[in-house]
């Protein structure tokens, strides 16, 4: 019988309902028992399956786990280091994609630590086993932080985002934008709905959530429609940037 458990820190729960979200569908073919419990201020997950399902059921918590640390996790620390001292919507689009930029690379170097752990206490992971990916991205935080303007001059942003903007390799032909209400879709070229990839950690607006997308699909075109429906701010960004 293969058994794990995870455990975090109540305040940061939507780590833990988000992991235990995308486990269910493998949880569901491996006929697990889960239980999902409180006590004092730490939410647990423990998961049990036959031994048949736990090389498979192993590799997806750590995959779960790479995620939240590489993009939730990475985005926190980012935003407490940065020296951030305003949050338009450039400067939010500029610390997610400093959090997707190289989040393959981190994560890959995340599951080689997670590997072989079943019991996690995920906060405490990340403060006591996680050094070197940290120092990895205080690397980056040091080198933005010498050059305080970055996060209080919009040029200065722009230029900084453009920069890792066009290290991402390109990915989607092209995309659409399309706003039906106060929900915002995105479309292949060929006209099927995108699904939108939803950020861990921190809610965000409908057009940050958009822009989170663009980052992570890198299309090399893209096409608003209705543009009237959008902020200025917005479809300045889209335009300059995607």
């Amino acid at each position: 019988m293969f058994e794990s458990t995870l455990s975090i820190d109540i305040k940061r729960k939507n780590y833990l309902d988000c992991i235990y979200g995308k486990l269910k569908p493998h949880i569901k073919l491996a006929d697990a028992e889960v239980a999902y419990t409180k006590a004092d201020d730490r939410v647990y997950l423990s998961i049990a399956c036959e031994d048949g399902f736990k090389d498979v059921m192993h590799l997806e918590i750590i995959s779960q786990l790479a995620e939240i640390y590489a993009m939730g996790f990475k985005y926190d620390y980012l935003k407490k280091k940065l020296k951030i001292n305003r949050e338009n919507l450039l400067v939010k689009t500029l610390l997610n994609t400093m959090t997707v930029f190289d989040s393959n690379n981190d994560k890959k170097l995340i599951r080689n630590e997670l590997y072989g752990n079943k019991v996690i206490a995920i906060d405490g992971f990340f403060e006591f086993r996680l050094k070197g990916v940290k120092e990895k991205w205080d690397e980056i935080i040091s080198l933005t932080n010498e050059n305080s303007i970055v996060f209080s001059d919009d040029r200065i942003s722009g230029e900084f985002l453009m920069f890792l903007l066009d290290a991402i390799p390109e990915g989607e032909e092209g995309v659409k934008i399309c706003k039906y209400g106060n929900k915002i879709e995105l479309f292949d070229k060929m006209g099927k709905k995108i699904k939108l990839i939803k950020p861990v950690g921190e809610s965000k607006s409908p057009e940050e959530m958009i822009l989170f997308n663009l980052i992570c699909l890198a299309p090399k075109k893209v096409l608003i429609s209705d543009e009237e429906k959008y902020s200025q701010e917005f479809l300045n960004i889209v335009r300059k940037f995607f």
